[in-house]
């Protein structure tokens, strides 16, 4: 369905006015705009989640010794 791919990343990468005038041409529509950002947005949250679960593991760790 959403894949993490090199044009989720150019798409994300854009500044506004870039978007903005890929909408006003037709190359990009508002849905795959919208799409790429909730892609990169839901990767950057299990990255930071993941990493939090990491560090709680290693506290855990810590304090049970």
């Amino acid at each position: 369905m959403w894949n993490f791919d090199i044009e989720t990343i150019e798409i994300t990468e854009q500044i506004a006015t870039g978007l903005l005038e890929k909408l006003a041409s037709g190359s990009l529509s508002s849905v795959e705009i919208t799409q790429a950002f909730f892609v990169r947005a839901a990767i950057a949250h299990q990255l930071v989640f993941t990493s939090l679960r990491i560090e709680r593991s290693v506290l855990m760790a810590l304090l049970a010794n």
